[in-house]
């Protein structure tokens, strides 16, 4: 009788003390989970911030856009091929290849 309720008192202790360390174990991964997570939301809005500093105007999400007045297009500069026909009166302009190469003789 006794040797039996010394064994039963042991596995109970056992048993209490596995429960207890599986118990702490999960809430230590809940806890590193959850630190986890804080830190990965923590540096998304770091990453915001330091997005919003680069362009501060790339929020800007509305119906219709509003463009203001600026610097960026200071100077426009527009490009085009002139050509003067000398059999006849007028400019023309050179649409494809084959009016280019009229360029490289006596026409141009």
């Amino acid at each position: 009788g006794l040797a039996f309720f010394v064994v039963v008192v042991v596995m109970m202790m056992v048993m209490f003390m596995l429960f207890v360390f599986v118990v702490m174990f999960m809430l230590f991964v809940f806890v590193v989970m959850l630190m986890f997570i804080v830190i990965v939301v923590i540096i998304i809005i770091l990453i915001d911030i330091a997005l919003y500093a680069v362009n501060p105007c790339g929020r800007a999400c509305y119906a219709v856009e509003i463009e203001t007045a600026c610097s960026d297009e200071f100077i426009q500069i527009d490009i085009a091929i002139v050509a003067v026909d000398n059999l006849r009166f007028g400019l023309d302009g050179a649409n494809n290849c084959a009016d280019m190469v009229e360029f490289g003789g006596a026409d141009f």
